[in-house]
């Protein structure tokens, strides 16, 4: 159902794609609460480019004339069924969910979009900041985590929540200097991140100082 989801991301059905998230979500919730959890749930992240938002940059709805949303959904592999592999497929959710909000906030500037997508993604982080499931890092988890992170930075400039802006950068500058995640990433995606994370926190210098 996840990837039925981004797929109705892709196509612009935005409506669609929420519905489809949040059963997905209470099935994943299901399996969270079960005493014997199936074997169909989460064991990593797979990123999925939705190609609906490639060249929209910040500037074009804030300040931040050069920051660029990352468009990337993730898709969700299924094996283990321990609670953490359950909690991680939970935040992948939630992100997707949030990420068809924030692109909807992109094409209406409709204000409880970005609420809405700002809540769903503090969740999803919250979440993966608390859950620890003994293995290495991977290229799925840095990407995914970054993505969290460089666009809950977004939400939150739109909101002018300059200290929630903050929290992000610095998130993404600690992930981004873990050589252990580094080595995962492909070059694109670090330039990607980097440049993100000096951009927003120039930003937020300038913002500080006015």
């Amino acid at each position: 159902m996840n990837d039925t989801g981004i797929r109705c991301i892709a196509a612009g059905k935005h409506d669609e794609a929420s519905h489809i998230f949040q059963e997905s979500l209470r099935e994943v919730r299901s399996q969270m609460a079960a005493e014997v959890p199936s074997e169909d749930v989460i064991t990593f992240f797979q990123p999925i480019t939705t190609e609906t938002c490639k060249a929209t940059l910040f500037g074009s709805v804030t300040h931040d004339a050069s920051f660029e949303i990352c468009d990337i959904a993730f898709g969700i592999k299924f094996n283990d069924g321990t609670k953490a592999n359950l909690a991680f497929g939970a935040a992948a959710l939630l992100y997707n969910m949030a990420l068809n909000d924030h692109l909807t906030f992109l094409s209406t500037s409709a204000t409880c979009y970005l609420k809405r997508a700002t809540s769903l993604y503090k969740k999803a982080l919250q979440i993966m900041l608390s859950q620890d499931d003994g293995r290495d890092e991977d290229y799925g988890k840095c990407l995914f985590l970054l993505s969290l992170c460089n666009n809950l930075g977004h939400c939150f400039s739109n909101l002018c929540d300059v200290a929630g802006k903050k929290a992000c950068q610095q998130q993404m500058e600690y992930i981004l200097s873990d050589p252990e995640c580094v080595n995962y990433l492909r070059p694109e995606d670090f330039e990607f991140f980097h440049l993100n994370s000096l951009v927003a926190s120039a930003d937020i210098k300038t913002a500080s100082a006015a």
